[in-house]
């Protein structure tokens, strides 16, 4: 049984007093449980609108898509949302942290829509997923005292800390320097095989999609399988969008980037058990919390 299918999947959208756009055009991929995929496109390929897809964000305007063999058109929206937020972890370029939250408090949040002894231990979790990635020490901070390092780190730590069956990861290192971009994305592997998480890392960057054990290329909204990540010579287009922005680079110093140690963590986080899984619509952050 595949974890996650899509089949012929097309999507179109109509500009205002514009013909019909096909973004995606008759897209299959099958990710298997513990799969690792790389998929590389230019800008304007449609990678942000497949990669909707496979979050579940967006449906098709044809084909099909199917999580454990079930079409996902057969959920309602909530339904979607509840399978998102328990099998689904997003890794982004950007951090998106919530800037009135402490580290704790920001990796704490996907937990209040778990349940039962998931739900009543997520601070415990949460911290133990902050120690993985370096971070015990941090706990309690804002995230404007964090250095831009810092901050990735709090991040992706938000993004795994329910143990997903699935990972996508949306340029994460685009704004990181090689070093510590590879070191990103050990801790993710390594992560993903704690849980036995399928990865699928959409990026330029072919260093990075060269970790993966399959490869696709992207292109006009055709996906294409290739042997060999590295494709055409970058243009000068997506070279500057891989360059990091000025005042992300001030945010992470050398120093700083010196010391990320992201593939070294030893600590060992508690993931949350897979059979807790489930929405508390009512659930808050102040709720109060069980015995451990």
């Amino acid at each position: 049984m595949s974890l996650l299918a899509l089949r012929a999947v097309t999507r179109t959208v109509i500009p205002q007093d514009q013909p019909a756009l096909t973004i995606l055009n008759g897209v299959d991929l099958q990710i298997e449980p513990g799969d690792h995929v790389s998929i590389v496109g230019r800008s304007g390929s449609g990678k942000s609108t497949l990669l909707n897809m496979l979050g579940l964000l967006d449906l098709p305007t044809s084909g099909e898509i199917l999580f454990d063999d079930r079409p996902v058109r057969s959920y309602s929206s909530a339904q979607r949302d509840r399978l998102r937020g328990a099998a689904i972890g997003f890794v982004f370029q950007q951090f998106n942290l919530l800037p009135g939250r402490t580290a704790l408090e920001n990796v704490t949040m996907p937990l209040l829509y778990a349940s039962g002894r998931t739900f009543w231990r997520r601070k415990r979790i949460a911290a133990d997923m902050l120690a993985l990635v370096g971070l015990e020490h941090r706990l309690n901070s804002m995230p404007d005292r964090l250095s831009g390092g810092e901050q990735q780190r709090v991040a992706i730590a938000r993004s795994l800390v329910r143990g997903p069956r699935l990972i996508l990861a949306d340029e994460p290192t685009g704004a990181l320097d090689l070093d510590t971009g590879q070191s990103v994305m050990e801790l993710i592997d390594e992560v993903a095989v704690q849980t036995g998480a399928a990865q699928v890392i959409i990026t330029h960057d072919p260093t990075i999609a060269r970790r993966a054990r399959r490869h696709f290329r992207l292109d006009r909204g055709v996906l294409t399988p290739v042997d060999d990540p590295s494709l055409e010579p970058l243009t000068r287009r997506d070279r500057r969008e891989m360059a990091p922005a000025p005042e992300e680079a001030a945010s992470t110093g050398t120093d700083e980037l010196a010391v990320l140690g992201l593939g070294t963590a030893t600590a060992t986080a508690t993931l949350p058990d897979p059979a807790d899984s489930g929405p508390t619509d009512d659930a808050r952050l102040d709720a109060p919390e069980g015995e451990d």
